[in-house]
């Protein structure tokens, strides 16, 4: 009987890592924590695959989001981009904005980050010259 709780207790431990939970519902003010959970490099013809966040150019694999002041930070860095607008469509925050030139190669570059103001689920999309990356992720209210 032991042995079984432990293991459920362990189970349990590991189902609520690996589910996030978000405790209130993110407002228009809030500033959050997001972790870079999985990203995509696409480029064209040659199609998408899967690479760490450190492969592009990210130094971190968490972003703070303010969403009052349309700031995108990476943590650990003093990198910062101010979104050019930001939306509220239906229950999703979105930022968008361009940059006369991105973290990887300096040329120009669209970008939108979407949060789900329900469950915090994020994703992030940016392209330029034949190439774009999908990050997914998840941001809390730290």
């Amino acid at each position: 009987m032991v042995k079984f709780i432990r293991w459920f207790v362990l189970g349990m431990l590991a189902w609520s890592l690996a589910c996030p939970v978000q405790a209130e519902e993110i407002s228009g003010t809030a500033k959050l924590l997001c972790s870079l959970s999985e990203v995509h490099e696409c480029v064209a013809v040659a199609g998408c695959e899967r690479v760490r966040p450190q492969d592009i150019g990210l130094r971190a694999s968490f972003i703070s989001v303010d969403l009052q002041k349309r700031e995108i930070r990476a943590k650990g860095t003093d990198d910062v981009t101010v979104a050019d607008s930001r939306f509220e469509a239906e229950d999703k925050f979105v930022l968008a904005g361009a940059e006369a030139d991105d973290w990887v190669d300096d040329r120009a570059v669209g970008y939108s980050i979407t949060i789900s103001r329900d469950t915090g689920e994020m994703v992030l999309t940016s392209g330029g010259d034949h190439v774009s990356f999908v990050v997914f992720g998840s941001c809390t209210i730290p």
